[in-house]
């Protein structure tokens, strides 16, 4: 309870200003709110009355803003930014009442989306490059106060993303954030800082001393966090079989990783975590497709059905990897994008588009390197046949198959502890056939079998959509075997 002589705290004011060419108006605050969030820039919404009635408040989208806050005579906090939206409340006897969405300049950079290439530059100097040119128009600037040196990178794309949401993705790559600096003058905007350590943030004014406040305070006992096992499975999304041997990479709530594999029966387990939201993740590094698998879904049921997709295969006969394979070199878990080449790509392009390099792209999907293997695997693999001038292959429409695997990482947060997650998986399987009956229905559960120089090389069934898969891409060299010729009744 607060003592007689005790002065309760100062009341809060606020006014909230919006300009009109070199001045600036003031409205009557009714009610206000902002929200903070992390690594995302503020917003605000705050009611405001005009003296007279049925006043046009759509006049003030667009205008720059600033709510400020005072608590007595020497505490005061601004928030800067745009009018992005309006609300009109009502009329009352004097005037007239909206209530007005508001947020920094940069929240508009989520509008529009764009693709390009950076080559050759750090994330700070993509980052500021970006952030400069969207926000000038807006009169905004971009400040960037980084303590540690950044590699430069060869290639860097935006790929069909918002500004804001590839700036943002290049900060949590980089363990880059940003803060808003006001401004000393009523008339400044704010100014987007970026940052990359905490001592790099303003110090913030306190309601008096650090002895002050820690006398104020009673300590109260910590209690213990509880600790929990983590714990996630990895099967065949087909068949639901468990699968050993596949690396995991795991993010705990407190920003610790551990690399995990998969044991005999599929599970991988950290006993004593503390509980939170943790983090499984796949990279794409020096990976090749003979030991990857491709991601089908995270959950928590293994019984549910694997999510589709044509190149998901259902017979038993083509689990993957076999059992044993943990003692081998680990499979690796990632995301797959099955490119149809067109004419005018080359696989310096392809990659670019994808934050690879032609060469890490070559080497995942046929192993090799050197010019000249690569080339082969053009002709055999792609379908190449067409050359340019200096006789290397060329990627166009015709090429058959003329697919790239493309390989994506992937993350899935929000995993907490006490249950087990199940990571579903299938070989990188390529379509290569369909089965249809005489009325062009497709056929399911077809089992075939894949022959190469009279020695068969994979089998499996047709899918719930007729599919035959491999994985690999089909080429002359192969034969195509069933159980059962086909008739009149499949073809």
């Amino acid at each position: 309870m607060m003592k007689a002589d005790e002065e309760a705290l100062d009341k809060v004011t606020a006014v909230f200003k919006t300009e009109r060419g070199k001045s600036w108006d003031e409205w009557i605050v009714l009610e206000m709110r902002v929200r903070y969030r992390l690594d995302l820039p503020y917003s605000g919404q705050v009611e405001i009355g005009a003296p007279t009635r049925n006043f046009d408040f759509s006049c003030l989208l667009g205008r720059s803003c600033a709510l400020v806050t005072m608590r007595g005579k020497d505490r005061e906090q601004a928030f800067k930014g745009v009018v992005f939206g309006f609300k009109h409340v009502g009329e009352f006897e004097r005037g007239s009442v909206a209530r007005l969405d508001f947020a920094p300049a940069l929240w508009a950079l989520r509008h529009g989306r764009d693709t390009r290439a950076f080559e050759n530059r750090t994330a700070p100097q993509i980052i500021e490059e970006v952030l400069k040119e969207a926000l000038a128009p807006l009169g905004r600037k971009v400040r960037l106060n980084l303590t540690h040196e950044l590699r430069s990178r060869e290639y860097r794309t935006q790929q069909d993303e918002s500004d804001w949401d590839f700036v943002a993705r290049l900060m949590q790559e980089e363990g880059i954030t940003f803060y808003f600096d006001q401004g000393k003058e009523d008339t400044d905007k704010e100014t987007i800082v970026l940052v990359d350590s905490n001592h790099a943030f303003p110090e913030i004014v306190t309601m008096g001393s650090v002895q002050e406040l820690a006398a104020a305070v009673v300590p109260l006992p910590v209690p213990a966090k509880k600790k929990a096992r983590f714990s996630a499975k990895v099967v065949d999304g087909a068949t639901g079989e468990p699968i050993p041997g596949v690396k995991l990479e795991l993010q705990l709530v407190d920003g610790s990783k551990c690399d995990l594999v998969s044991g005999s029966d599929g599970t991988v387990e950290v006993p004593d975590v503390v509980p939170g939201h943790h983090t499984l993740s796949g990279a794409i590094g020096g990976l090749t497709m003979k030991n990857a698998l491709e991601l089908v879904s995270v959950g928590d049921s293994p019984g549910s059905a694997s999510g589709g997709g044509a190149s998901s295969i259902s017979g038993k006969t083509t689990r993957a990897p076999p059992t044993g394979a943990a003692s081998a070199t680990p499979y690796r878990v990632v995301g797959i994008e099955r490119y149809k080449v067109k004419r005018g790509d080359t696989l310096a392009k392809i990659a670019a588009k994808n934050d690879l390099d032609r060469a890490m792209l070559a080497y995942f999907n046929w192993g090799v390197y050197s010019p000249s293997e690569v080339e082969e695997k053009l002709r055999d693999e792609v379908g190449c046949t067409q050359k340019d001038p200096n006789g290397r292959y060329v990627l166009t429409d015709e090429d058959e198959p003329g697919i790239i695997f493309i390989p994506k990482p992937w993350r899935a947060g929000a995993l907490g502890v006490g249950r087990e997650h199940v990571v579903r998986v299938r070989p990188i399987a390529a379509r290569f056939a369909l089965y249809v009956d005489e009325k062009r229905n497709p056929v399911r559960g077809r089992q075939y079998r894949i022959f190469e120089a009279g020695r068969e090389v994979h089998a499996g069934f047709t899918d719930s959509d007729g599919w035959m898969t491999a994985p690999f891409v089909w080429s002359e060299r192969y034969e195509l075997h069933f159980d059962e010729e086909p008739t009149t009744e499949g073809s």
